[in-house]
């Protein structure tokens, strides 16, 4: 074999180890930087059209990554991999019935794969077919129960479905009373930042209903006046202030916010 031809394939192995390698070695934008530079040497092998496609992806270059994701699977049908990159170009498109067709034939040809299973779920949901969803995250659920993802998954499930006792029960399995507060307040600050209140109002709620002690109580009721705010449910976040103070009254944070708020309805009522 050519020298220049085993340095190519020491360099896509060089590669491939630095892309899986453990983040705490390597930076995102070293890695980034490899793969831009990797495909701009090697712009038809399949591992870095992949990587380089992922990029696109980070990089919200959503077309270019489509492109790729659609020339790896004319090469190799079977590519679960350009499946799952495609999917996920679909669901940012807000395209979710093209998503599910994809990862369904992903899920076909390699089965079991947690992470497929619950990006399944999560498109079943926000296409309200939520049945089908269910049968997603309790196959996930079945494979790795002590999974933090298979469990929020089928836990928030079985919360806007109004099983609360039944989302209790999943959580309670793998985690003592105050994990499971814990988990479930933080599952609301992830819903809140991906605008979705109303959700981390359910979260913050049933995580105060799991609780014997009120040792996280203020700040959970805290956490839901913020999210009435974003809401602009004042009263709402008023009383949530109130309750949050009740049980902590040198809640610094409260305080400043129960006055913003006592402010802004003034200024509603005037």
């Amino acid at each position: 074999m050519a020298r220049s031809a085993i340095s190519n394939i020491n360099k896509l192995q060089k590669l491939t180890r630095l892309i899986h390698s453990n983040q705490h070695e390597y930076s995102q934008s070293e890695i980034d930087q490899t793969v831009s530079e990797a495909y701009s040497q090697y712009p038809h092998d399949s591992i870095v059209k992949l990587e380089f496609g992922n990029l696109c992806f980070r990089n919200n270059k959503l077309n270019k990554a489509l492109t790729l994701g659609d020339e790896l699977l004319n090469q190799d049908q079977n590519n679960v991999r350009a499946m799952n990159l495609i999917s996920r170009v679909y669901m940012k498109q807000n395209k979710h019935e093209e998503a599910l067709e994809v990862l369904e034939n992903a899920d076909i040809l390699s089965p079991k794969n947690i992470s497929r299973l619950l990006e399944l779920g999560d498109i079943c949901i926000q296409t309200n077919q939520s049945s089908k969803a269910r049968g997603y995250y309790e196959e996930a659920y079945q494979s790795a129960p002590e999974d933090p993802d298979t469990i929020e998954a089928l836990g928030k499930l079985e919360i806007n479905e109004g099983n609360q006792n039944a989302a209790l029960g999943i959580f309670k399995k793998t985690m003592s009373e105050e994990e499971v507060a814990g988990f479930l307040n933080n599952a609301g600050i992830r819903a809140v930042r991906k605008q979705n209140h109303k959700e981390a109002l359910k979260l913050y709620e049933l995580a105060i209903n799991s609780l014997k002690t009120n040792k996280y109580v203020s700040q959970l009721y805290f956490n839901m006046a913020l999210a009435e705010r974003r809401l602009k449910n004042y009263p709402a976040c008023k009383e949530y202030l109130e309750k949050s103070l009740e049980h902590k009254p040198d809640f610094a944070k409260a305080s400043k916010q129960l006055k913003e708020v006592e402010k802004l309805l003034r200024k509603k009522s005037a």
